[in-house]
């Protein structure tokens, strides 16, 4: 018996179901990649913040410092700051791990530097530095868990991104500020977030603080730049000014180891 080919219009109707199958199914698939990324994000900051804790329980209730020399290596929270090696990391021997450090949705995120490796959390920089008037001199400090008056408001770290105007490009940088015009928290996940971890080791999602409006200072990166880069802040309270460049102690009440009082 003599097969029939299919016609043209048949061929056409079964391209056009394809092509309307396709049309529905792939923003299912993005939204379920998406997903997935931010679910991995979460895990990997679980998984640093238990490494930090651990790395505590062993050095006296203590943090890591900044960064210090052995040999030839600058050894800081994530590895050697000269080469960028994670295993040189101080809290890579609780971690094996030099992927943790790098956000599945801070794909194209590097450092900027001649070795380039993807960054995509940044420590709250007051765990090693020491900032007037929260306290009497500013210096670079080794922090005690204990000094963190409310641990669960505090933030250890977060998806993180610099914005580098000379090379006009988000970078990933290791560091966080809350009084920063380039260093932000990046809302890089499902439904405009940020995956943030807090000084008691618990991860939750924040929603961010865009600038509105011109700041107070015509060096300062343009409101729009960081917003279409999702470049942002998390605030408990609004900002006490919302134009000036440096933010008051209110604004950065998260970064804080010793609250403002009376807040």
């Amino acid at each position: 018996m003599k097969r029939r080919a299919f016609t043209l219009m048949e061929l056409l109707v079964v391209v056009v179901i394809i092509g309307l199958l396709a049309a529905l199914l792939f923003p299912v698939f993005a939204k379920a990649k998406q997903a997935a990324q931010k679910a991995t994000c979460i895990s990997n900051s679980r998984e640093l913040a238990l490494a930090s804790l651990m790395y505590m329980q062993d050095h006296d209730d203590h943090l890591f410092p900044y960064g210090y020399w052995e040999g030839s290596t600058y050894r800081t929270w994530w590895g050697d700051l000269m080469t960028g090696k994670p295993d040189s990391g101080l809290i890579f021997p609780y971690t094996k791990s030099g992927q943790i450090r790098a956000c599945p949705g801070a794909i194209g995120l590097d450092t900027g530097a001649s070795y380039r490796y993807i960054m995509g959390y940044g420590m709250n920089f007051r765990i090693f530095y020491a900032y007037p008037p929260e306290y009497d001199t500013a210096e670079f400090r080794v922090a005690s868990g204990q000094e963190a008056e409310r641990p669960a408001e505090t933030l250890f770290f977060a998806d993180t991104a610099f914005w580098n105007s000379a090379a006009n490009s988000c970078q990933g940088t290791p560091w966080l500020f809350g009084d920063s015009n380039t260093y932000h928290m990046q809302a890089r996940h499902t439904g405009d977030v940020a995956n943030v971890t807090w000084l008691d080791g618990h991860v939750s999602t924040a929603h961010l603080t865009y600038q509105n409006g011109k700041f107070d200072d015509s060096n300062a990166v343009d409101p729009a730049t960081l917003k279409a880069n999702n470049l942002g802040d998390f605030l408990k309270y609004p900002r006490e000014n919302p134009f000036a460049l440096v933010a008051t102690e209110r604004d950065q009440f998260y970064y804080l180891f010793r609250k403002p009082r009376g807040l």
